[in-house]
């Protein structure tokens, strides 16, 4: 459970999840080590960047499925407010496309829901010490440029709208004013679009989908 009591080499950790049995159950565990504190636990993105600003955690603990904005998204906005702080993605999602995502976002840890709660221990417990926690097989397959063309299928139409508006020198404030939507929403497609494409940021996404041939299939918005 949450702890009140945290001495000074103790590892505070943040807990965003929506499954609240399950949440719980995470911080019991890291609760009963002897190096971990769970300061709070939240279900959203907006609950987490607020107690982050009220008390700063070491590590957090983030599910990648969220109400509103998803781990990935949440997992940016949480690096502007404790850029100190490790993240761990915690997901049931074992996709190289969710790990692109959660890396671009600053992710060094990630751990999919079918490993051991000792697995997430050590994971806490390595990315508060400054390294990677994930998986060397998935590092492996990340280590080889994906073909753009590979995951061109998994693009949606409204991700080209979004691709064009981007090669156009558009901001996200702008996308989501051609295109009538959220600007959370406009982030989202965008975070999306550089996990698919294996990019590290926009001006790469728009690189890497030009050189594809991507861009010709852009609809105009």
């Amino acid at each position: 459970m949450i702890d009140t009591r945290i001495e000074h080499d103790t590892i505070k950790v943040l807990i965003v999840d929506d499954h609240r049995m399950f949440a719980e159950l995470l911080a019991e565990v890291l609760g009963a080590t002897d190096d971990m504190a769970v300061t709070a636990i939240t279900a959203d993105g907006h609950a987490a960047l607020a107690e982050a600003r009220a008390e700063p955690p070491d590590v957090v603990v983030l599910d990648y499925r969220l109400p509103g904005d998803d781990g990935v998204v949440v997992a940016g906005r949480l690096r502007e407010v404790v850029p100190e702080a490790g993240l761990v993605m915690l997901t049931g999602l074992g996709d190289d496309a969710v790990l692109r995502g959660a890396l671009v976002a600053g992710c060094a840890g990630f751990v999919t829901k079918d490993r051991a709660l000792a697995d997430l221990v050590d994971a806490v417990r390595a990315v508060r010490a400054g390294r990677s926690a994930i998986d060397p097989a998935a590092n492996a397959r990340l280590a080889t440029p994906p073909d753009p063309r590979h995951g061109m299928t998994g693009v949606t139409q409204r991700e080209l709208e979004v691709l064009g508006l981007l090669a156009d020198g558009l901001v996200t404030r702008e996308i989501a004013e051609r295109l009538f939507i959220s600007v959370n929403t406009a982030r989202n497609h965008i975070q999306r679009l550089i996990a698919k494409l294996g990019a590290h940021s926009r001006l790469e996404a728009v690189a890497i989908a030009r050189r594809a041939g991507l861009l010709d299939t852009a609809p105009v918005a």
